[in-house]
This record gives C-alpha cells, sequence and structure tokens, in this order.
C-alpha cells in the first residue's frame, strides 16, 4: 500500500490554509519523503502541461483508470483550504464503474439511517458470493 500526500495545512508550527494551493503544493514537493515506496507526493498535471503533450481532461481520466486510481481532482492553483466546506475550487472527477444487477430485496436502515433503506442485496451475473 502507498499514500500519496497531495496537499499540506501546516509546516512545523507554520498553518497554511489561508495560502494559496499552488504555494502549498510547493512547499510539498520540497519535503523529503521517509520511504518513497510508501509516501510520495501525488502527481500533478498543470494545464500548461497538459496542452503541450496534447492531453485532454478525458484522456488523462482515462489515464487514471488504466493506472487503476480513484478519478482526478481539479484545483484553482490560487485557491486557499477552506475546512469543512465544498468549494467550486476544487472540482472531484470519479472514476465510475457501472454493472447490471438485480435488486434481490433489502435491509433496514439502523442509527441516523432508521426508518429508510440502510442496504441492497443485489445480484450481479457472473461474480463470485462474497
Amino acid at each position: 500500500m502507498r499514500f500519496l500526500a497531495f496537499d499540506v495545512l501546516q509546516l512545523g508550527d507554520a498553518v497554511l490554509l489561508d495560502e494559496p494551493y499552488e504555494r502549498r503544493r510547493q512547499l510539498l514537493t520540497e519535503l523529503a519523503m521517509p520511504d518513497p515506496h510508501r509516501i510520495a507526493v501525488a502527481p500533478a498535471y498543470p494545464f500548461e502541461s497538459l496542452a503541450a503533450d496534447r492531453i485532454t481532461p478525458q484522456g488523462l481520466l482515462e489515464r487514471a483508470v488504466r493506472d487503476g486510481h480513484e478519478g482526478l481532482i481539479a484545483k484553482r492553483l490560487g485557491a486557499r483550504y477552506t475546512p469543512g466546506r465544498r468549494t467550486d475550487a476544487w472540482l472531484k472527477h470519479p472514476v465510475t464503474h457501472t454493472q447490471e444487477v438485480i435488486v434481490c430485496g433489502w435491509r433496514p436502515g439502523q442509527g441516523r439511517l432508521a426508518g429508510t433503506v440502510g442496504g441492497l442485496l443485489l445480484m450481479a451475473r457472473g461474480g463470485s458470493p462474497a
């Protein structure tokens, strides 16, 4: 397993929340990683380098799928970090997989999901039993 760091919010005593992402990213890439096979900085693909290599956003997403990643995050370089809030400064583009299934049943929700559907019991062709 490998941990991919993509941002740094505090460095020593310095809180970096108000720094633009571009500066936080620069500081992150300057940090020495103790074991690059286990901890690494997630790759970044600035628009200029994608354009120079004639890679479209769709092409980059297809590469992420081939490489087994969960998706892409598009970030505004000048954006500050806003804890606990989703803003339009970061746009998530997850890889989605679809499959036809048969709904065989459901389980009631528990806890905060009480009174609702908690889970679906599904059957898919060609899969192995879970």
